[in-house]
Formats: structure tokens, sequence, C-alpha cells
């Protein structure tokens, strides 16, 4: 079911915004390599870690605004 809904239906500004704040533990206005891992709580951190930073928003920091966010987000939905 839920691949039959829209997602620019799903994937509003209002959800973006909701999903980057539930990410940004700490209110900073951007999410971190660690707050990411803060959440996923993984085995293997270190190499989560390094996949997060081959991720081309991610590269030469290591934190996102709320822009660079969205646009992960929809690459990964193609959208």
């Amino acid at each position: 079911m839920a691949g039959a809904l829209d997602p620019k239906l799903i994937f509003t500004s209002e959800n973006m915004d909701r999903c980057f704040n539930f990410f940004d533990i700490d209110n900073s206005g951007f999410i971190s390599i660690d707050e990411f891992l803060d959440i996923f709580k993984l085995n293997d951190e270190e190499k989560f870690e390094n996949e997060l930073k081959t991720i081309p928003e991610f590269q030469n920091k290591d934190e996102l605004d709320r822009y660079e966010f969205e646009k992960i987000i929809k690459k990964m939905i193609n959208m």
C-alpha cells in the first residue's frame, strides 16, 4: 500500500521538517554524523560513519543543514 502512495504527498515540507528535527537531537539546526549514529545505534558504527562520509553532502564536513538533508532524502526516493 505504501508503494502506491505519491511521494510528493508524503514528503511535504512539513513532514521533512519533522524528520529533520527528529535527527537534529541537539536542536542546533544541523544533523551531525554523531546524531545519525545515536539514532541508529548500530553494531558497526565505524562502518556506518564511513558510509555516511561517502555522501557528497557530508564530504569535508560532519553535519548537514535542513536543505542538504532534504536533498539526500529526495535522492534516495528518486524524487
